[in-house]
């Protein structure tokens, strides 16, 4: 039913001072059930990346800050998957958009432009996150994800257990068809957990594709 969608450069004055909560959270269980039959977004102009790409995007936001990213366990994560081979650019909040991360990679514009974001998830082998906005963004751009720790307590409805469960999405479980190049891990964003959901998927899409 979506006729149009419209690319804003700020929040439109009627949001300025709302999260979307009682705007939008109630229809999260649509996107859920459309989600395994049409990812519709794409980059106007898109762009191959490297096969060994790997992105991590971190919330890092003074709002709900339990729903944070844990940044020192995924800088720690990605310092030691760049060690792996593996090519790692971090996209922080767009707050902290151009702060350093120790030496990692940074993508400052993709932080600030939703375009530019888009084309480096559809460019890469593989997109980490939390749950939050860009995570979602990604699955409609049916660009390959692994989204840790779905849920987190204490931060409305919507963003715990019970909240996903009631939108049709329980615990352990993944939307009704949901592609294997984008997966749910109902893991905690822990160093460990981080590097091995995402070896995990790298080995598993290398052998889908030989396959």
């Amino acid at each position: 039913s979506v006729l149009h969608v419209t690319l804003n450069s700020e929040r439109p004055p009627l949001a300025a001072d709302t999260f979307g909560f009682n705007d939008y959270s109630m229809r999260f269980q649509y996107f859920l059930q459309a989600i395994g039959k049409c990812r519709p977004l794409r980059p106007r102009f898109p762009y191959e990346g490297p096969k060994n790409l790997v992105t991590i995007t971190l919330r890092e936001a003074e709002h709900h800050s339990a729903r944070n990213s844990n940044v020192a366990e995924w800088r720690r994560a990605a310092i030691n998957l760049r060690a792996m081979g593996f090519k790692v650019i971090i996209v922080r909040d767009t707050a902290k958009a151009s702060e350093p991360l120790g030496d990692l990679m940074l993508a400052p514009d993709a932080s600030h432009n939703l375009e530019e974001r888009a084309a480096l998830y559809r460019a890469a082998a593989c997109n980490m996150f939390i749950s939050n906005g860009p995570a979602w963004f990604a699955l409609a751009l049916d660009a390959p994800v692994v989204m840790l720790r779905p849920t987190t307590e204490g931060c409305g409805m919507l963003n715990s257990a019970e909240g996903m469960a009631r939108m049709g999405l329980p615990t352990g479980g993944q939307p009704a068809g949901l592609p294997a190049h984008q997966r749910l891990v109902w893991e905690d964003d822990s160093f460990s957990n981080i590097v091995a959901a995402c070896c995990r998927f790298m080995d598993e899409t290398r052998l889908a594709d030989v396959g």
